[in-house]
């Protein structure tokens, strides 16, 4: 999968920027136990900004949809038995207030094939199995950053999946917060999922 054309030039140009960053760190005198972890964080960070008109779009749709919701609500009830005129009326009202049902889904498809390269280029997947680029795909697995003994292997004592699912609630915390205490409480029920589910 990481050796499709589309993905396999993302990961080789993620994996030039976290070397070139790596090596920018080691300039400065930071040692690998350093210069990796903190050249993950780097590149991560400019994934993000560079990613962020998209995501300010997703969550831009989203605060719209909820914006209208009440609306949608009221046609609900006044077309519960007639779903042909309940279609057509909260198309109309998508239409009046210029809300893109599906806004807010395709910036994150977008998104997707950047972060599944991010992960490739970080754990050297795909293209990076050739024989150049294992001295420094080795050199990052190798290498420990603060309570993470080696950065090739998983996060011993669980902190790192911790701090995704709350940096994960946050965004939704702030998408959500219009919404009746009785969804919000549903939605906050909802959540031990991510905890689960993740290794």
């Amino acid at each position: 999968m990481y050796n499709l054309p589309i993905l396999r030039q993302l990961v080789l140009l993620l994996h030039w920027i976290l070397v070139t960053i790596n090596g920018a760190l080691a300039s400065l005198g930071l040692g690998p136990s350093w210069s990796w972890g903190l050249a993950i964080i780097g590149l991560t960070i400019i994934v993000r900004l560079v990613l962020f008109p998209l995501t300010w779009k997703q969550f831009a749709s989203a605060q719209s949809m909820q914006a209208i919701q009440p609306k949608i609500k009221e046609l609900q009830k006044k077309y519960k038995s007639d779903r042909a005129k309940l279609q057509q009326e909260t198309m109309q009202l998508y239409k009046e207030h210029r809300v893109n049902p599906f806004a807010s889904c395709l910036p994150l498809l977008l998104q997707l094939p950047v972060f599944i390269s991010l992960y490739a280029a970080i754990k050297g997947l795909g293209p990076l199995s050739a024989p150049q680029y294992q001295a420094s795909v080795e050199a990052l697995n190798q290498a420990s950053f603060l309570w993470i003994p080696r950065l090739g292997l998983p996060d011993p004592y669980y902190i790192l999946p911790v701090l995704y699912v709350v940096s994960q609630l946050i965004p939704t915390d702030l998408m959500l917060s219009p919404q009746t205490a009785q969804s919000h409480d549903m939605t906050r029920r909802g959540r031990p999922s991510p905890c689960v589910c993740r290794p």
